[in-house]
């Protein structure tokens, strides 16, 4: 009888123990994020009696968990977009006299002025230095948006490769959360401090791509890649439950950045356009709006080419080229000092509709950039504010509550020390049974 107590007793003290060192972790990542609260569930043995750890159960939330990583990956998106387009903000704002706007305001006034007074030999100068001017703000402008857009696939390329850490670190997770689980089963399963791993693998990567997740009955995930959005196939397998995981290269293409391409394990191709959201999407959705200024750009530089010719030079064309990448200045001082002044009121006429073209074309321009930062500001602070609210909102869910925990620990403490009284209180009761039979 006294040795089925003591054993009675000491499973309530091993019960004790292990409550305590789950306690006592929850305590210790109070101000952890990454960390999800345990709570340690114990049940009468059948038969003999005694308690034992039966179950470590972890808060959770999966479906407030996916909405925040949901946010995350757009939030992320919508930085990486903002700061982009804020990369060239100094090249396209029109808010100082080195605005695009303004330098072509300069070299019309200044071709204006040269044909009231053609023969002026400061005027020919003006407009030839107004032009050079022009000219090169269009290459600096054209330039920076392909330097950007070549920086942008470094990142992107970058950003894939991080991809792939991520995944294979999931995918090798997975494998450890069925050993443990095979291993601690029986001792209540704990196992799961694994599953902060998980969730942080989960919400790095969720800064990349927006993702889709499921768990299973002890916690391996499986994860894809998920654009519904797109108008290519919405999902890619990244990690399945048995640990195999699909990596990814890159090819791009300098020439066409948006035809560049994302390649998985088995050659499958997507275009850079499939990712809509995380960092992935906010670098496609900047070379998108890149390429779209640049298209705006060479329409501007293709007006001044083909429809600025003066009819006192011969209906000679003031701009050469095909585009903002090559326009060049057609003209000369010498030309401008044999001009024939008798079509200076034509050519007035012509400089002043295509003026208004350029003006036209500049605008539509400068309209664009404007909308785009101002809708990814604007979408960048929205989405950071219903993070930021999602966040709390799950870390009161599934978070430490310390009070609560430092309560649960001396309750803990004092059972602790009443059973360890009973045990010894029992042993000595035994032996004294045992001398006075003996």
């Amino acid at each position: 009888m006294f040795g089925n107590s003591i054993s009675i007793l000491y499973s309530a003290l091993l019960s004790d123990q292990k409550a305590l060192q789950i306690r006592d972790r929850n305590v210790a990542n109070v101000n952890n994020p990454d960390y999800a609260v345990e709570n340690p569930y114990t049940e009468t043995l059948p038969g003999v009696g005694g308690v034992i750890v039966t179950d470590i159960k972890r808060a959770s939330d999966e479906i407030l968990h996916q909405q925040l990583l949901n946010t995350n990956t757009r939030y992320a998106g919508y930085e990486e977009l903002k700061n982009l387009l804020g990369s060239v903000e100094p090249y396209f704002s029109e808010t100082d006299s080195g605005g695009l706007l303004n330098i072509n305001d300069s070299f019309f006034q200044s071709l204006q002025d040269f044909l009231r007074e053609p023969t002026n030999e400061a005027a020919q100068n003006a407009l030839y230095s107004a032009a050079e001017r022009l000219v090169d703000a269009i290459h600096e402008r054209y330039n920076v948006l392909q330097n950007t857009e070549e920086k942008i696939l470094d990142q992107f390329e970058e950003s894939v490769n991080q991809v792939n850490r991520l995944v294979e670190e999931l995918g090798k997770l997975n494998k450890e959360i069925a050993r443990e689980y095979a291993q601690n089963a029986p001792n209540g399963g704990d196992y799961k401090y694994l599953l902060d791993q998980r969730d942080k693998l989960l919400k790095e990567l969720s800064q990349y791509v927006n993702i889709s997740y499921k768990t299973d009955q002890i916690g391996r995930v499986e994860v894809s890649i998920y654009e519904p959005s797109s108008t290519a196939s919405g999902f890619i397998k990244l990690v399945d439950y048995n640990g195999e995981y699909n990596t990814f290269g890159f090819v791009r293409n300098i020439s066409s950045p948006l035809q560049s391409k994302v390649v998985d394990n088995n050659g499958i191709q997507w275009n850079i356009s499939f990712f809509k959201s995380g960092q992935l999407g906010g670098y496609s959705e900047a070379i998108s709006i890149f390429e779209e200024m640049k298209t705006k750009l060479d329409t501007y530089a293709g007006d001044l080419i083909s429809n600025l010719s003066l009819a006192g030079l011969g209906n000679k064309n003031l701009f050469s080229g095909t585009g903002a990448g090559d326009i060049a200045v057609n003209f000369t001082t010498a030309d401008l000092q044999n001009y024939d002044t008798s079509q200076a009121q034509t050519d007035s006429d012509t400089a002043d509709n295509v003026w208004n073209l350029a003006k036209d074309d500049l605008q539509d321009l400068n309209a664009y950039y404007s909308d785009n930062l101002t809708d990814a500001q604007i979408k960048y602070e929205t989405e950071g504010d219903i993070y930021s609210s999602l966040k709390d909102k799950y870390a009161q869910k599934v978070g430490v509550n310390l009070d609560e925990e430092l309560a649960e620990i001396m309750k803990l403490q004092q059972h602790y020390q009443a059973v360890s009284k009973m045990i010894a209180t029992s042993t000595k009761l035994l032996d004294y049974i045992l001398n006075a039979v003996g």
